[in-house]
Order: structure tokens, then sequence, then C-alpha cells
């Protein structure tokens, strides 16, 4: 993430305890010191408002990286990401397109139904998004990359696994 916000300043990434802590999982450490309050923050916690926040700023030209602290969570901001994320870029003929990211972890890669897991309402409900889960932190890097390369939305699950693995 440190190399994203030094290279392209576009880059904003936002959520509960994203900014001040820089994550539950310490992701964003230190980040917020070093690149600004103004484009790593925190928020209220209200899912649906994060979401909300994240569509304005995508339709103002920013690369906002919304953050879930975990995938459970992602039932509380699902309704502005199915009808609007989701669908802007056909809705408009691909005129405009909203290119958010949403970041949350939680997901094991052990089963769709497993733990109560909600991938398969999530895979169903966000059709027009990219859905991303890594195995590893290396492959989620990758992802952000080429997420942020395109117009598209999507939504990166990193497994809760990958921060125990050294790499």
């Amino acid at each position: 993430f440190d190399e994203l916000f030094t290279h392209n300043p576009k880059v904003v990434a936002f959520g509960e305890d994203l900014g001040f802590i820089g994550d539950v999982n310490q992701g964003f450490s230190g980040l917020q010191v070093k690149h600004g309050e103004e484009r790593i923050f925190d928020t209220g916690i209200r899912e649906l408002t994060i979401m909300g926040q994240a569509i304005g700023m995508a339709f103002r030209g920013l690369r906002p990286i919304a953050e879930l602290q975990y995938l459970d969570y992602l039932l509380y901001g699902l309704q502005p990401l199915s009808d609007d994320v989701a669908t802007t870029h056909y809705r408009t003929k691909g005129g405009q397109s909203c290119p958010v990211i949403i970041r949350t972890r939680g997901h094991r890669l052990e089963g769709i139904w497993h733990s109560g897991s909600p991938m398969g309402m999530v895979i169903n409900a966000l059709r027009g998004m990219y859905v991303c889960v890594p195995r590893n932190m290396v492959q989620a890097v990758g992802m952000y990359n080429t997420l942020l390369k395109s117009n598209d939305p999507a939504i990166v699950i990193e497994r809760l696994n990958g921060y125990r693995l050294k790499e």
C-alpha cells in the first residue's frame, strides 16, 4: 500500500480503524502519518455510509479503497454496491464507471457455506463487480495493482489465514 500511495495521488483509503491504528491487521500501519489524514482516514461505524463515500469519491475521479473490517459486515453495505456500483457501467452504456475497491477480510477458503460465509450471496448479488479472493498477500498485491489500472469495481476479500504467513 505504501507504494500505491507514493506513486498514485488519486488513491485514498478509509474505513473503521484504518487510519490511526492502520486497520485491525495492521496492513496500513504507519501509512496515515506518512501520507496524510486526507488520504488515509477513519470513518464511523456505518458500512452503508462507507460505501456511499466510496461511490462519491470514485465518481469524482479518485481511486478509493474502502475498508470493511470483516466480510460478515458486507451485508450492511450491500445495497449501494449491488444497485449502484455494480451496475453503473451498464446503466450508462459505458459512459461512466465506479472504480471502487472494497477491501475486507474473513474468508478462509474452506467452502462457501463454512462458518456462515456469505460468499454465495456476494457472488450472486455483486454481478458487475470483480470478486477477488487472494490465497496469500503476494496475490493480493497483484490484484490491487491490476484493479487500480482498470476502471472496474471490485471487492478484495483477503484471507484471514494469509496474515499468519511469512512471505
